[in-house]
């Protein structure tokens, strides 16, 4: 928002789309712990599925961790375009990090 005002492009379509985009990404993180939730169970139910490890959740820590890079990826642009002063390494560390997800993502896939 403060970085849209600056600019002057703030208006009230894009905050409505921004609230739209964080409620979509809470509703995310929720199908990830429902899907967490129902794999955990199939696997402990299904005859002959023998897993060397006890699985308790994947997607919804990833997905979090993934939120959670972008947006302060977002923060750290937002205060750049802001005029902040902002490390050059702690933006290529959250870039870094927030690949390092999607490839774990990926792989995972």
């Amino acid at each position: 928002t403060a970085a849209a005002m600056h600019r002057g492009e703030w208006s009230s379509k894009s905050a409505r789309d921004g609230i739209f985009h964080k409620i979509g990404s809470v509703i995310v993180v929720m199908v990830a712990g429902a899907a967490d939730l129902l794999i955990g169970a199939m696997l402990g139910h299904l005859p002959g599925v023998v897993l060397p490890f006890e699985y308790t959740t994947l997607l919804c820590p990833l997905v979090v961790v993934w939120y959670t890079l972008t947006e302060l990826g977002s923060i750290v642009e937002n205060a750049v375009n802001l005029g902040a002063p902002v490390p050059q390494w702690l933006q290529k560390m959250l870039s870094a990090a927030k690949d390092a997800v999607d490839k774990l993502g990926e792989e995972n896939d």
